[in-house]
């Protein structure tokens, strides 16, 4: 039996998944976001909604550089 496995994923609007990425349930989800990012520059994605968990400088630049909106809720600085 495998535990503590994390299936970072993601979908199209119909619920296709897209692209994923399988790590150990202590790795932060920021940490593989700019893989999943640069595996969605085969299809004309546009935006990418993500929860708080995917904000960090290096998921935004990576989405940047893919040409790619990624949208995630607002934190205040804390």
């Amino acid at each position: 039996m495998i535990s503590n496995l994390n299936n970072e994923h993601t979908w199209s609007a119909e619920g296709i998944i897209l692209s994923h990425v399988l790590t150990t349930a202590n790795r932060n989800d920021a940490a593989v976001a700019p893989e999943l990012l640069v595996s969605l520059k085969k299809w004309d994605i546009e935006l990418v909604l993500g929860d708080a968990a995917y904000d960090s400088e290096k998921v935004r630049q990576t989405a940047e550089q893919s040409g790619i909106l990624f949208n995630f809720p607002y934190q205040p600085p804390q």
